[in-house]
């Protein structure tokens, strides 16, 4: 078997003296941060608003008791009392309920940065994966795949409430 030497790949498109492909805008990191920050920000406004003006839900105690019952008496899930779902959003919520007595605001701020972040990371991931387009369709279509995902019903349902959703799908994501 022969082996693969740099003259055997594909020729990168033509370049030029400051390394930039001829006839194509390059976006630069820090401007891809930039635009991946503005995302974030855009999101975290729209998922902040519903979540601080919905009333509270059905389902969201279960998920606030658990939190606090480790905070406040060490008790964990599993052991100590029966909980059907994964132990994670437990942990975090323990360590952000024991900085802020105010249970609901600071469960819910920390999904709507869940939310937030997987919108954000949405975008990244498209814009990074699509590197065969020109900047603006790459920008485009990032920013579709977060308005796709901010604008889907389930996720306006869902986003910033004390459930397991939020931070799952950005775990998901990052992945």
């Amino acid at each position: 078997m022969r082996a693969l030497h740099a003259r055997d790949l594909p020729l990168p498109d033509r370049q030029d003296v400051t390394g930039r492909c001829a006839g194509r805008p390059r976006i630069t990191s820090r401007r891809l941060a930039v635009w991946t920050l503005a995302i974030f920000l855009g999101s975290l406004l729209l998922v902040f608003g519903r979540s601080m003006h919905a009333d509270m839900d059905v389902d969201e105690p279960p998920f606030i008791a658990s939190g606090a019952l480790l905070a406040r008496r060490g008790l964990l899930p599993y052991r100590d009392y029966h909980y059907n779902h994964m132990p994670t959003e437990v942990m975090v919520y323990a360590v952000l309920f024991r900085a802020s007595p105010y249970l609901l605001m600071s469960a819910r701020c920390f999904q709507v940065l869940c939310a937030a972040s997987a919108a954000a990371v949405l975008f990244y991931v498209a814009f990074v994966s699509l590197d065969t387009l020109g900047l603006r369709a790459r920008l485009a279509f990032g920013a579709g795949a977060a308005a796709l995902l901010l604008s889907h019903p389930l996720f306006i349902k869902t986003a910033g409430l004390c459930w397991n959703h939020d931070f799952p799908l950005l775990m998901a994501l990052l992945a």
